[in-house]
């Protein structure tokens, strides 16, 4: 049985470039598209970028639920990969081992005792499954299987200013949307949204990576920022 991580997010950036520096730096000739058109070529940018990206990797308030956890038995920790990265800071951290048997942490001296790996994406708690044994709570089940609690998790988390990697990506394959727009051949092959796709003839044969397919400096800039547990080369402590 798989778990799913469902999660409520209010964003305060929704953007990675802006109308105005696109114009600005593009060297091409715009002269009839008009800014709405424009604007669609960046949204659309935006969708595939966070499509490959795994989330988006703006600023905002998160709470993921239903997130596995992995037990450290030697030292009694808890270690809990969350989806978004980096780790800005925590609000509240619920660990529910079933049986209505709950343990929450929300005030700062309480948080205070959860470790913040910002970069990778996950936090961890050392004796923090003591817990467990308080609420007699049974960690291992006759099988040897391990139960495991699953977490909710409230915090911030994203970039409040846009890296300039991925601003430069985003101008990227703006360009090279708006160039297959014209019908021009370009290093962009393929981009999917979901179960939208959209594929691009070219006069010589290109590899298709990912949801941006073919638009290897795309990928190059943005790879930095991919989430936790996208591919196996994500960094991450599961993932």
């Amino acid at each position: 049985m798989s778990n799913t991580i469902s999660a409520k997010a209010s964003i305060a950036i929704s953007k990675y470039l802006s109308l105005e520096t696109f114009k600005a730096n593009t060297p091409l000739d715009l002269i009839d598209y008009t800014d709405p058109k424009i604007q669609e070529f960046i949204d659309r940018a935006v969708l595939f970028i966070d499509q490959w990206l795994g989330n988006s990797i703006a600023y905002g308030y998160f709470e993921d639920e239903n997130i596995k956890c992995s037990i450290d038995y030697p030292r009694n920790g808890l270690n809990i990969q969350l989806p978004r990265r980096p780790i800005i800071s925590l609000r509240e951290v619920l660990l529910d081992y079933g049986n209505s048997s709950t343990v929450d942490w929300t005030t700062s001296s309480e948080l205070s005792g959860w470790r913040i790996n910002k970069k990778i994406g996950y936090i961890e708690r050392f004796g923090a499954n003591n817990f467990a044994v308080t609420q007699k709570v049974c960690n291992i089940d006759p099988t040897a299987t391990n139960i495991l609690p699953l977490a909710t998790v409230k915090y911030y988390a994203g970039y409040q200013e846009i890296p300039d990697p991925v601003a430069k990506a985003t101008q990227i394959l703006v360009e090279q949307l708006i160039l297959n727009a014209q019908g021009e051949d370009t290093e962009i092959s393929s981009v999917a949204v979901g179960n939208y796709r959209e594929g691009y003839k070219r006069s010589v044969g290109i590899k298709s990576m990912g949801v941006i397919g073919g638009a290897d400096q795309v990928e190059k800039l943005l790879r930095p920022y991919r989430q936790p547990n996208q591919t196996l080369f994500t960094s991450g402590s599961v993932g």
